[in-house]
């Protein structure tokens, strides 16, 4: 059975240790590496929603199989804002698996939250104990990318705003007709102006709505990620055209847009659709709701969601 703690009584040091054992031969371990810290622990583990909690499955005091679970809220269409759980930092120590190891971590994870909302991003591997655990698939993250020509005349500084996250915010409907994370102004302040590993871009901000976007080595070449977009209701052009100006004054070469919903049409605006097969990760929303009912509801993801860019 796995011991199932609050964050802040565990180990970083050896949680971190158990991690790049783990995750050390990932075909995202490059990129992962960089968030195996305890800085980039201690600031996902406490987040504006709470403390996360962690389950182990340990070896002497080694920990060699783990799971965990971070607070955040989330709206759900006419119930409000409600505290729910993300599950992620799924790890076997490469010796210890093939015993179920990992799976005892989620039911002891899942039981303790059983009457709460949990959502995760697993992987190929991790997967099928996700759907055996009552978790159900409701958003593929799609991806598209746009090349983008070098602008000459330096750096561009008239998007680039100084990040205020109470008035980004308030860009972002209070009462949206669907499931989402619940973006207010503590979650983007801790989600992106406190992150210990990667430096964010506000873009926009005005009448347009805003982007938060991030930057990205690919194959070599520097490219922009779109964490979130917030357009306003017939400016989402507007918005996107800056954040293509700012990809190219910055020396970016492309635009990567990851979200399962768009207020525009990608490939009218010149993108491509990137197969899930070419993605080093399938990023797909599942979700088990309380007590494993079975509820239908619309989710809307973006790539921010995931904690691991």
């Amino acid at each position: 059975m796995a011991e199932v703690s609050e964050a802040h009584a565990i180990s970083l040091s050896q949680h971190v240790t158990a991690l790049r054992q783990a995750f050390g031969s990932s075909r995202w371990a490059g990129e992962i590496g960089v968030t195996l810290t305890e800085a980039f622990y201690r600031w996902k583990y406490d987040t504006p929603a709470g403390q996360a909690i962690i389950a182990y499955v340990r070896n002497g005091a080694r920990p060699v199989s783990g799971v965990s679970a971070f607070p955040l809220i989330f709206n759900l269409p006419g119930r409000g804002p409600i505290k729910g759980w993300q599950i992620g930092d799924i790890m076997t120590a490469p010796e210890m698996r093939g015993r179920g190891l990992y799976r005892e971590c989620l039911s002891d994870i899942v039981q303790r939250l059983d009457d709460q909302l949990l959502i995760c991003f697993p992987n190929g591997q991790s997967q099928r104990a996700i759907e055996q655990a009552g978790f159900r698939a409701v958003a593929e993250v799609q991806t598209f990318v746009r090349p983008i020509l070098p602008v000459i005349g330096g750096r561009l500084s008239e998007d680039q705003n100084e990040i205020n996250f109470l008035d980004l915010s308030a860009v972002v409907s209070k009462n949206p007709p669907y499931s989402s994370v619940h973006r207010d102004a503590k979650y983007l302040a801790w989600r992106y102006e406190q992150h210990p590993a990667f430096s964010y871009q506000v873009i926009g901000g005005g009448a347009e709505g805003f982007a938060i976007v991030r930057s990205f080595r690919l194959f070599g070449m520097n490219v922009a990620i779109v964490m979130e977009f917030h357009s306003t209701e017939g400016l989402a052009a507007r918005l996107l055209h800056k954040v293509q100006r700012w990809t190219g004054k910055n020396g970016m070469v492309a635009v990567f847009l990851m979200a399962n919903w768009f207020p525009f049409k990608p490939l009218r605006s010149g993108y491509f659709f990137v197969p899930p097969s070419l993605m080093p990760k399938q990023q797909v929303l599942f979700v088990r709701y309380p007590r494993a009912q079975t509820v239908d509801l619309r989710w809307r993801t973006q790539i921010g969601d995931w904690d691991g860019l």
